[in-house]
């Protein structure tokens, strides 16, 4: 092989005039791509799933945009709580938040 780039890999690069070896990658970037296929198929019932799922997280957004026109924080939580549901259900995580306390400034100028 010729010389090549740093940045490219030697064990996947490939003569342009070497045509055994086009032709491998080509058969191995197929079977990649069909493995991917096949990993990705979805049926009928999780697309319908997947559109509930999305229509949930749209109607708790609206509501929570509601919810926070209104000052109903209650609302707003519950909302919130909607989506992180779905998020968990996928396995990801949401990070709860930290209570931070007023710094002693504050509370030094509610004692004057």
């Amino acid at each position: 092989m010729a010389n090549h780039p740093k940045c490219l890999r030697k064990e996947v690069s490939v003569d342009g005039c070497d045509t055994e070896a086009l032709v491998r990658v080509s058969e191995q970037f197929a079977e990649l791509e069909l493995e991917m296929i096949h990993q990705t198929e979805l049926t009928a019932a999780k697309i319908a799933a997947e559109k509930i799922d999305w229509e949930t997280v749209g109607n708790a957004m609206g509501r929570i945009y509601q919810t926070l026109c209104d000052g109903d924080n209650n609302g707003t939580m519950e909302a919130l709580h909607a989506i992180e549901a779905l998020l968990n259900k996928r396995g990801i995580l949401v990070p709860q938040p930290v209570i931070t306390e007023p710094s002693g400034q504050e509370g030094a100028s509610d004692g004057k």
